[in-house]
């Protein structure tokens, strides 16, 4: 479904800096979980996450979802949350808040 280079990317860059599922990771966006977001974490998900045309494709898959690779059920994960790519230009700049304070 998604163009084999970028579910390539996607892939190494789930395997190599997450070890949580694709559910744990859609969570901690929703509630910012700054264990699981650190400032790296935020800067390596903004490369993964879908785009909103990413995120159509998968949306519109019909088939058995063990049938998808990896790349395609982590981008059917998180799909149903709006304008992923866009809010998360503000992550980064939440993570270094969120550490400042932690330190203040």
């Amino acid at each position: 479904m998604l163009n084999s280079k970028r579910a390539y990317t996607i892939e190494i860059g789930l395997q190599s800096r997450f070890k949580q599922s694709h559910e744990e990771i859609r969570d901690a966006i929703l509630q910012m979980d700054s264990y699981v977001l650190t400032q790296e974490a935020l800067e390596q998900l903004i490369v993964l996450v879908p785009s909103e045309a990413e995120a159509e494709i998968v949306r519109g898959y019909l088939g058995r979802r063990d049938a998808l690779g990896i790349a395609e059920r982590f981008s059917l994960c998180l799909s149903p949350l709006p304008d992923l790519k866009k809010s998360h230009g503000t992550l980064p700049f939440q993570g270094r808040f969120l550490v400042r304070l932690t330190r203040a």
